[in-house]
């Protein structure tokens, strides 16, 4: 694995700066990529590499980008309220990879509408989908090699056999079901049948990880893009699509032993005795609404302090060291409900003012699947994983890019 770590940290980096010198502020739909490929890797770098290439990008995109201050003004105030937070925080290491993965996002909430009016709609949706395509076939090579050399050092739900994932766990899987939706899209728009392949080879893996919200959020976005092809032009195109995918399906069920994996893993996961009221996110609000109103225990309005998360810091240590899980409790205990008001502006003000520029329904269908992904996360968390956050804010500013007929299209120069 250290050389397939390696060789993936060097093409990620090589990656990253050739896009910004290649594609210029656009090379911003390629930051996921980069930041995916670090939650795969042991890094053979310092930590202070990866942080400063994520600070040049970073100030490179604001600095070009300025007027996005006067539009969503509640992603600069929210930066710099939780930058005015680590006032209060005694190890900054043990936080510094959240707070540098919020300030990411925040600001680039905030700068992505700006980049995006630059190009043309077509360019950036291309650019968009080879980096969706990117992240589906690190998925896929992380997951071939961490099952050949069964590399498991999490052993997510007690799986120890069969598809293995590595290092990734939990919310690195949010990246998922967008970038599904992106390339099978693509897929299908430039009959492209490695696309294909990447996309059936990637879902199939997803739905052997058992991430309940990641699976049932993969299938709805991929029926979401057959339902765009529901016309009587298109009826022919789709009952092909779902021939096809229905007969590799069943091939691959058949020949490769998945189902038998499938319900090992189920039984492994045990979710019919699970309780919805059960769920320890939904006992966690509870304890952090009884620590604020009920013992006073921390102060209601700027919380307990930034990104303190462990099981000792709320409900009087009775979850153990089990951390915070769902956003809206993380805000809350993170940045009180100043901090909460501040997202929620934030994020509403990004999604009203995209419903303002929908046009088709093609784009009215993608709103509501990536704002079901971001309600969805939000109650399973967490925003502090960068990559499977932002990948929501690059697909739902889709609208933003220029729109342009196609008779004068082709006259025009690649970047705008």
């Amino acid at each position: 694995m250290k050389i397939y770590f390696l060789i993936l940290e060097i093409l990620s980096i090589i990656l990253i700066f050739y896009v910004v010198i290649k594609k210029g502020q656009l090379s911003v739909v390629y930051f996921p990529v980069f930041i995916f490929s670090g939650e795969i890797i042991n890094s053979a770098l310092p930590a202070s590499v990866g942080y400063l290439i994520t600070l040049v990008l970073l100030i490179y995109y604001f600095m070009y980008n300025l007027p996005f201050i006067t539009k969503n003004v509640f992603s600069v105030f929210i930066t710099l309220y939780f930058l005015i937070l680590l006032i209060n925080v005694n190890d900054f290491e043990k936080v510094r990879p959240s707070i540098v993965g919020a300030s990411v996002l925040f600001l680039l909430i905030g700068i992505l509408p700006e980049i995006y009016k630059k190009y043309r709609k077509e360019v950036v949706s291309k650019e968009l989908s080879n980096s969706c395509l990117l992240i589906l076939i690190i998925f896929i090579s992380n997951s071939l090699f961490s099952t050949y050399f069964k590399f498991n050092p999490h052993l997510m739900y007690g799986i120890s056999s069969g598809v293995l994932y590595g290092n990734l766990i939990h919310a690195d899987f949010h990246i998922l079901p967008l970038a599904l939706f992106v390339v099978l899209r693509m897929a299908i728009t430039d009959k492209k049948l490695f696309h294909y392949l990447v996309y059936a080879v990637a879902i199939l893996f997803v739905m052997l990880t058992f991430r309940r919200t990641v699976m049932a959020l993969s299938i709805l976005g991929s029926m979401i893009v057959f339902f765009e092809l529901i016309s009587f032009d298109n009826i022919k195109k789709l009952v092909v699509l779902l021939l096809g995918f229905g007969i590799l399906g069943l091939g691959i069920v058949k020949y490769t032993g998945f189902l038998d994996v499938f319900w090992e893993r189920y039984e492994l996961r045990n979710l019919d005795d699970r309780d919805l009221e059960g769920e320890l996110r939904y006992i966690e609000l509870g304890l952090v609404y009884d620590d604020i109103f009920l013992h006073y225990d921390y102060s209601p309005w700027i919380g307990y302090g930034l990104f303190q998360l462990n099981g000792r810091n709320y409900g009087k240590g009775v979850l153990g060291d089990r951390p915070l899980h769902t956003d809206l409790m993380v805000l809350i205990h993170t940045s009180g409900i100043i901090g909460l008001i501040l997202y929620v502006m934030m994020v509403g003000y990004a999604f009203l003012s995209v419903w303002t520029k929908l046009k088709s329904r093609r784009e009215l269908l993608q709103f509501g699947f990536v704002l079901l992904v971001f309600l969805v996360f939000f109650g399973t968390g967490r925003f502090t994983n960068t990559a499977s956050s932002m990948i929501i804010y690059l697909v739902l500013f889709l609208p933003f890019s220029k729109s342009i007929s196609h008779s004068i299209k082709d006259s025009l120069p690649y970047k705008q």
